[in-house]
C-alpha cells in the first residue's frame, strides 16, 4: 500500500530515509531516497497555486511553476512551507561529510514582490491529472491560473563534482484540479473567515464531546476514556478524528453530531443515556489508574441514574449486550469489562454519591 507523507504532522527529522547508491546520470551524480528501505516518498500538498501553464522541454517531459499565492491566508500552506524548509536541513545534516561542504540550493525560490514558488519536474507517460470531477485530463488541457492538490515524489538529490552545488529533485506525480484563480473571492477578510471555520467547525469542539476531550486534556489515558465512550453510548472512533472538520467525518459519525446539535438547538431534552455525555464541570477525574478503577472514577455522582438505566438493559442479555459494545469501540484489545464489575462499580459510585450528599461538620 503507497503511504503519503502527512506535512502536517510528521517530522522530517523522524522519516526512515535511506540513501541509496549513487548512480550516474550524464555529467551528475544521482543519490536516489526511498522510505523505509524500499518505499517512494510521496507527499501530498495543500492547495497551491499554477500561475502559468505547463512549460514542456521535450514531447514527454517538463516543468510546472507551483506558488504559494495563499500562504498568508492558508494556514495548511504556511505549515507546508515551513515543512519543506525542515526537509531540506534534514536533508543536508544527513549527507556525508565530503558532500555536507557543497551548498544545497533551496527548493523554494523567492522573487519579490511576487509569492515564493518552486518548479517541478514531470514526465507526461508517468503523470496523472483529474479535473475538479475526478475525471482523467491530459496535461495540453492545462492552461494555468489554477489551484489544485499535488501528490509529489522526493526522489532523491543530484550533484555535480565539478561545482560546489547540491540540490534535491522532485518529480510531479499526480495533481487535482481545484478552483480557477478568479474563483476566489480577494477579500480582505478571508483569513478570520477560515479561522473561524476552523474553531467551529473541529470536530473536538463539538458540545457532544465536550466531557471526553475534557479527560484527555486533564491527562486520562485514551483507552479510560474509550471505556466511558463505551458506557455512555458514544462511538470511540471520534478520538481518531479530533483534529478534523466535522464535515470530514464518516456519514454516520457526522450524522450523530448533526441530530445532536439539533436536538440542542430545539431545546428537546430527553433522561436517555445520550444525556450522559453533557459536560460536567464539577467531575473530578484522576489519571495513572487500572481500567477498572477508570471506570469507578469517570462515571460520575450525577450521571449514576443514566448507568443504572443501561444496567438494566445488559441484565437482560449481558453476553450479547457486552458484545455489542466490544464492536461499538472499535479497539478488539480493548477489555470489556464483565456485568460483575460494571455492578461493583455503581454499587460503589452510588454509595459515594450517597455520602456525598450528607453534611460535614
Amino acid at each position: 500500500m503507497i503511504e503519503l507523507l502527512n506535512y502536517k504532522d510528521q517530522n522530517p527529522s523522524q522519516l526512515n530515509l535511506k540513501f541509496c547508491k549513487a548512480e550516474l546520470r550524464g555529467s551528475s551524480h544521482f543519490i536516489p531516497l526511498k522510505l523505509n528501505k524500499n518505499q517512494p516518498i510521496l507527499i501530498k500538498t495543500p492547495k497551491l497555486y499554477m500561475p502559468f501553464q505547463p512549460k514542456f522541454q521535450s514531447s514527454d517531459s517538463g516543468y510546472l511553476r507551483l506558488s504559494f499565492d495563499n500562504l498568508k491566508i492558508d494556514r495548511d500552506v504556511e505549515l507546508f512551507h515551513i515543512w519543506i524548509k525542515s526537509l531540506e536541513k534534514h536533508l543536508h545534516d544527513s549527507l556525508s561529510i565530503d558532500l555536507k561542504k557543497k551548498n544545497l540550493t533551496s527548493i523554494i525560490k523567492q522573487s519579490h514582490p511576487y509569492s515564493d514558488y518552486f518548479n517541478i519536474n514531470f514526465d507526461t507517460n508517468q503523470l496523472k491529472i483529474y479535473n475538479i470531477n475526478l475525471e482523467p485530463i491530459s496535461v495540453q488541457d492545462i492552461k494555468g491560473k489554477f489551484y489544485a492538490y499535488f501528490v509529489i515524489q522526493l526522489s532523491g538529490m543530484c550533484y555535480n563534482t565539478k561545482q560546489n552545488n547540491i540540490r534535491i529533485v522532485l518529480d510531479l506525480i499526480q495533481f487535482k484540479l481545484d478552483n480557477p484563480k478568479n474563483a476566489i473571492q480577494e477579500c480582505l477578510f478571508l483569513d478570520e473567515i477560515m479561522e473561524t471555520k476552523k474553531e467551529i467547525n473541529l470536530v473536538k469542539s463539538h458540545p457532544k464531546l465536550a466531557s471526553y476531550i475534557k479527560m484527555l486534556n486533564l491527562g486520562v489515558p485514551k483507552f479510560a476514556v474509550q471505556q466511558k465512550m463505551m458506557i455512555t453510548g458514544t462511538p470511540s472512533e471520534y478520538l481518531d478524528y479530533l483534529e478534523s472538520d466535522i464535515d470530514d467525518l464518516p456519514p454516520q459519525l457526522k450524522k450523530i453530531l448533526e441530530e445532536y446539535s439539533s436536538n440542542n438547538s430545539n431545546s428537546e431534552t430527553n433522561s436517555s443515556t445520550d444525556s450522559n455525555v453533557k459536560s460536567d464541570e464539577n467531575v473530578k477525574i484522576p489519571s495513572g489508574m487500572s481500567v477498572l478503577n477508570s471506570l469507578n472514577s469517570l462515571i460520575s455522582s450525577n450521571l449514576l441514574q443514566g448507568g443504572l438505566n443501561k444496567l438494566k438493559k445488559v441484565e437482560k442479555d449481558p453476553e450479547s449486550t457486552l458484545l455489542k459494545i466490544k464492536k461499538m469501540s472499535g479497539i478488539s484489545s480493548l477489555p470489556v469489562p464483565s456485568l460483575d464489575q460494571i455492578k461493583d462499580a455503581l454499587q460503589n459510585l452510588k454509595s459515594v454519591n450517597e455520602s456525598d450528599k450528607k453534611p460535614d461538620y
